[in-house]
């Protein structure tokens, strides 16, 4: 019996040194004196914390291990914003780049278009007509013909052939440069009077007579353009061209009391039908006389 308990005894005994040996090297490593880590060697406390230096130890040795090992912290949230403002605004500059550079190649593409189809404009040098009237071109000298190569004088509907010579004329003044264009422009429009007045024989049709009266006056006859208008209204005073043609008769010859009233008539007339579409036109012709 003794000699058990004396056994017991001196393995008791010897986990106390082991503890206080431990203890002393932790404190001395902290370089804290033994008394603060709170073991005395009592034999009260002893029987307590006779384990707690080897936890002590292993929870030392555990931090020392970690402390060792390298971690990975996270990037400061500016720097993160830093990144994504600069990534951005590449983004907007490439983007940009490569916006205008297309831009540029296509408005340099339409530039081309554009010049290639004035060239061609300028070539063929053909006028639209209104529906109804063939369309002509116009040489350098000033001579008109009709686009799709038919003779106007091969027409056997002598208002076609007519309002041919018309268009012709219209055309031919318009790019008129000098007085011998000028001259074929009138000698056009002669040719349409003459056929004007062959269809009128058979045919009562004021807008007829309107076009007749417009190419006298650009073959410089005047008065018998103003003439021939005055009796058409005389007679029938609802047909508004009749009444705007005359208005800018007037107007063309520094009348301005006789073309407002023209224009005037030329308004109430189109209220009631304006086929023509000269309503707008002889308004505003009243509208900058009376300025």
């Amino acid at each position: 019996m003794s000699e058990s308990f004396d056994e017991f005894f001196d393995d008791e005994q010897e986990l106390m040194d082991a503890g206080e040996t431990l203890e002393g090297a932790n404190a001395a490593s902290a370089g804290e004196p033994a008394e603060e880590s709170g073991w005395d060697g009592g034999s009260e406390q002893a029987s307590e914390p006779e384990h707690e230096p080897r936890t002590e130890a292993g929870s030392n040795r555990k931090a020392a291990s970690a402390s060792a090992v390298p971690t990975r912290q996270a990037p400061p949230f500016w720097m993160v914003l830093a990144i994504a403002g600069i990534s951005l605004v590449l983004g907007v500059v490439i983007g940009y780049l490569i916006g205008t550079s297309a831009t540029i190649a296509e408005l340099s593409a339409n530039a081309g278009q554009s010049v290639s189809a004035s060239d061609d404009a300028s070539d063929e040098a053909s006028l639209s007509m209104p529906e109804g009237h063939p369309e002509v071109d116009v040489d350098e000298e000033g001579n008109a013909t009709v686009v799709d190569g038919s003779s106007a004088t091969g027409e056997t509907d002598t208002l076609s052939r007519a309002n041919t010579y018309f268009d012709m004329g219209m055309a031919a003044m318009e790019d008129a440069q000098d007085e011998s264009a000028q001259q074929q422009a009138a000698d056009l429009f002669a040719q349409a009077v003459e056929l004007y007045d062959e269809y009128l024989e058979t045919t009562d049709s004021p807008s007829a007579e309107v076009d007749r009266a417009i190419c006298v006056f650009y073959t410089g006859d005047h008065d018998a353009a103003i003439a021939d208008l005055e009796d058409l209204v005389e007679r029938d005073d609802s047909f508004a061209p009749a009444w705007a043609n005359l208005g800018m008769f007037y107007e063309s010859h520094g009348d301005t009391a006789k073309a407002k009233k023209a224009y005037r008539a030329a308004i109430d007339a189109a209220e009631q039908d304006d086929t023509y579409g000269v309503k707008d036109y002889a308004q505003q012709r009243l509208d900058a006389l009376n300025e």
